[in-house]
């Protein structure tokens, strides 16, 4: 089962040439990494429950863990932020050109997943639309301005829960 890759590579798929590489300081989550509008968000971190198992040990990786956005034809760094670092999961919004930071946790995920908070980003450039520490389960998947997961929906540009009136009992 691996969860996360230590390389990046971007490739033009139609020559099958190589547009560039990067490395990762400590890896790659698979479902932290997502594309759109010429830009790969990822990040390069470890859960918790990685880092203690490293360094149980003696391995500790060098570095700070980051999210960031790249350009998606070179590689470089559009913007990146090192702060409030809490997900294995990310989604992105084409219509609102925005970033999703949570978690995927549920029974059938691995045991490290993150269950609790949300984080929605402008894409563009890194800045902090809102964050919340809510919990939830599922894979969250966006669906034009709703964020749904497991059982619990919210807006995707305030975070504010989605509220709808049950079809069976009318409450």
């Amino acid at each position: 089962y691996g969860e996360g890759s230590q390389r990046l590579v971007a490739m033009n798929r139609y020559q099958g040439t190589l547009l560039w590489t990067r490395d990762a300081k400590y890896n790659f989550r698979h479902n932290a990494i997502v594309a759109g509008k010429g830009r790969v968000f990822c990040m390069d971190r470890m859960s918790a429950q990685r880092l203690s198992y490293l360094k149980r040990r003696g391995r500790s990786p060098s570095g700070n863990a980051h999210l960031c956005a790249l350009d998606l034809h070179t590689g470089d760094e559009i913007w990146r932020t090192e702060e409030h670092l809490f997900g294995t999961w990310l989604a992105y919004s084409t219509a609102h050109d925005l970033l999703l930071q949570a978690g995927s946790m549920n029974r059938d995920r691995a045991k490290d997943e993150a269950g609790r908070g949300m984080a929605v980003y402008r894409a563009g450039s890194g800045d902090v639309v809102w964050k919340s520490d809510v919990s939830y389960s599922g894979p969250p998947l966006l669906h034009g301005d709703l964020i749904i997961t497991q059982g619990k929906a919210f807006h995707l540009r305030t975070g504010k829960p989605h509220l709808r009136i049950h079809p069976l009992t009318g409450v």
